[in-house]
């Protein structure tokens, strides 16, 4: 008996060893944590190539022509302003460019959860929400490059 409540215990063990590091799908990794926000802008008058990420945890980083380069944090209520903005980020097409190329019309893509939508700020049919979005990112990427920066 004692052999069997040895073997039943072992038996046990294993199986909730296995189940605790039993891997999860995509679909409940984007439940648990959401990828960072990646914004990149191109064109303009200015030829401007900015870049921004909006870290899960709040933490931005700046990198550009037009927007000076900086890193910052954004509040808890950003960030939620961000996640509620990207709520239905699957359901927008992955592009809104117009049919013919616009001079200085800046192209902005951004990526989040492996998706990257690209469209020009110009562009005909460009959804309200995509709209809002990058100009909550460009908003948000303006206010942390202006932040005075510590000495080195």
């Amino acid at each position: 008996m004692t052999k069997s409540l040895l073997l039943c215990s072992l038996v046990l063990v294993t199986l909730i060893g296995c189940a605790k590091n039993a891997p999860v799908n995509d679909r409940q990794v984007r439940s648990i944590q959401p990828g960072p926000i990646l914004y990149h802008r191109t064109g303009g008058i200015a030829g401007t190539d900015d870049r921004v990420v909006i870290w899960p945890d709040g933490f931005v980083e700046v990198h550009g022509k037009v927007l000076p380069d900086g890193e910052g944090w954004v509040s808890k209520e950003s960030m939620e302003q961000f996640w509620n903005q990207l709520r239905n980020w699957d359901s927008l097409d992955h592009e809104y460019l117009p049919g013919k190329p616009v001079n200085d019309a800046y192209t902005i893509a951004i990526t989040f959860n492996g998706k990257t939508v690209t469209a020009s700020d110009l562009a005909p049919g460009l959804p309200s929400a995509f709209r809002v979005l990058f100009g909550n990112i460009e908003k948000t990427a303006a206010e942390i490059s202006a932040e005075p920066k510590p000495a080195p």
